[in-house]
């Protein structure tokens, strides 16, 4: 605690990827590394949860092969950070010594299974299954509003919008949203409170959630970045209540 006062009371700011200046004194610097240090082995993304040994795939290993309807179709396993965020490029360490984890293999050995194919009426003339289009090129540029710019341009046109965050991504922080959609200054029709899954007989907290006028702002408790994929029967309520239109109603204690 004495370490966060010092950087807090002192004024220190340090922006994303150094998209502005470190603000504050000096020592400043100091602080942020000794910060960093204190925190390296953190899974940011999902902070109650283990950080994952990376792991490289050879080149080999990075091709998958499956048969449908008689026919051999590749398909590549998984992508790194590099290759899903191409901005990173800029942030990661290029040591040759460092193998890049590769993310995907599982759900993509999965999803070009002949059964899975079959349930999901996938056509064998359609290409095998892989996380993201190799053909795009994916351009990145820093803004300083980011995606901020277009809630208002969406509530102009009538449409419902509903951003959820999971309360343990350290990555995408929850006070940062927070902040964010207060500075868009829409009205609050329902009050910051609770809302509730059913599991078994009792009801248990979810998340929290803030309505807006033309936004709903939730909360999910307990997990992170990946909260559908840790929180499953939440998050499926959630949503099914969203795009129901019914109002938080059947989520929110009377």
């Amino acid at each position: 605690m004495k370490l966060y006062h010092n950087y807090t009371h002192s004024g220190c700011k340090v922006w994303f990827n150094n998209f502005k200046p470190m603000e504050g004194p000096p020592y400043c610097g100091d602080l942020w590394e000794e910060i960093n240090s204190l925190t390296a082995n953190l899974n940011w993304y999902d902070l109650y949860r283990p950080l994952y040994a990376s792991g490289g795939l050879t080149a080999d290993q990075r091709i998958g092969k499956t048969v449908i309807d008689g026919v051999e179709k590749e398909y590549k396993r998984g992508f790194t950070h590099r290759e899903y965020t191409p901005w990173l490029n800029r942030m990661m360490s290029s040591d040759p010594n460092e193998p890049e984890m590769v993310m995907g293999t599982a759900v993509s050995d999965y999803l070009n299974q002949q059964d899975v194919r079959d349930t999901l009426h996938i056509g064998a003339e359609i290409q095998a299954w892989e996380m993201c289009n190799g053909n795009a090129n994916w351009t990145y540029s820093y803004s300083r509003e980011a995606s901020q710019w277009i809630y208002p341009i969406l509530k102009a046109g009538g449409i419902r919008q509903i951003f959820y965050s999971g309360d343990t991504d350290g990555a995408v922080g929850l006070a940062g949203t927070r902040q964010w959609i207060k500075e868009l200054n829409y009205p609050i029709r329902r009050k910051w409170q609770p809302w509730f899954t059913t599991l078994n007989v009792n009801p248990e907290v979810s998340g929290y959630v803030v309505s807006y006028e033309g936004l709903d702002f939730a909360t999910v408790h307990g997990v992170g970045h990946m909260a559908p994929q840790w929180a499953r029967k939440a998050v499926q309520g959630m949503f099914n209540n969203w795009i129901q239109d019914k109002d938080w109603a059947g989520l929110i204690k009377s």
